[in-house]
């Protein structure tokens, strides 16, 4: 859930080609069922903006047990920004990324 979190708009394949790890591998770590390396940790947080030690604290190695994580560094980008990173993706990625921005966005208004 927190890489989840950190990594949208982006997709599990881009994080995935980032970590040069399969996209099932990254799916396990969002769902759960599986946990990055303790060694890769802080090349993830790099990855996806969040700061150090955060995902060491969410999967219970660091001194606050059962924190939530941080929001990634990038979560306050303008919509410039965010529109650079969306035109970074591959093929057949944008659409995706677009569609879980355009989700964030009706969650935070509902919510606000």
């Amino acid at each position: 859930a927190a890489i989840r979190k950190a990594r949208r708009p982006r997709t599990q394949n881009w994080l995935a080609a980032k970590l040069q790890v399969d996209q099932t591998t990254v799916s396990k770590w969002e769902k759960g069922t599986s946990a990055p390396d303790i060694g890769r940790l802080p090349e993830i947080e790099r990855t996806v903006s969040l700061r150090p030690g955060t995902l060491a604290t969410f999967y219970g190695i660091g001194p606050q047990n059962n924190a939530e994580p941080e929001q990634p560094a990038d979560a306050d980008l303008t919509l410039d920004e965010q529109i650079e990173l969306l035109a970074e993706l591959p093929d057949g990625e944008f659409e995706q990324a677009l569609e879980n921005l355009l989700r964030q966005r009706r969650q935070r208004r509902a919510a606000g």
